[in-house]
């Protein structure tokens, strides 16, 4: 099983890096990724913590980590180079929901607007 969109509790998850690995291989995912939630004080923070669970996967066989970021409650202007950061850190999965375009509200949402520029779409939720 895969699931590419999962929050550890360097975000609003509730576990770990490490133990949500666990658990999840103990379930039977073989592929994982992590993307909690960052924004412009907190990316470099939890980068750098998943690429460290990433290097000590060792612990358990069988199940890959893909670190990732979810970019949230930034403005637009800055996503791209959120995007660039978080992908420079080595975190190939990034993703947003419509809380990134804070503004004013939802209706400023505008689908598919940085995937052209190496930009970022979030994976749905498996639960």
């Amino acid at each position: 099983m895969i699931d590419l969109h999962t929050h550890s509790l360097l975000s609003d998850g509730e576990l770990l890096p490490l133990e949500l690995a666990r658990r999840a291989k103990v379930k039977g995912y073989t592929i994982l990724g992590i993307s909690d939630h960052v924004d412009v004080t907190n990316l470099e923070h939890v980068a750098t913590s998943i690429l460290k669970l990433k290097e000590k996967i060792e612990y358990f066989e069988d199940i890959v980590i893909v670190p990732g970021v979810e970019i949230t409650h930034s403005p637009a202007r800055y996503i791209g180079e959120m995007v660039a950061r978080a992908r420079g850190l080595g975190h190939p999965l990034c993703c947003g929901s419509r809380r990134d375009y804070c503004g004013t509200g939802a209706g400023r949402y505008q689908p598919g607007r940085h995937r052209g520029k190496g930009g970022y779409s979030c994976p749905p939720r498996s639960h």
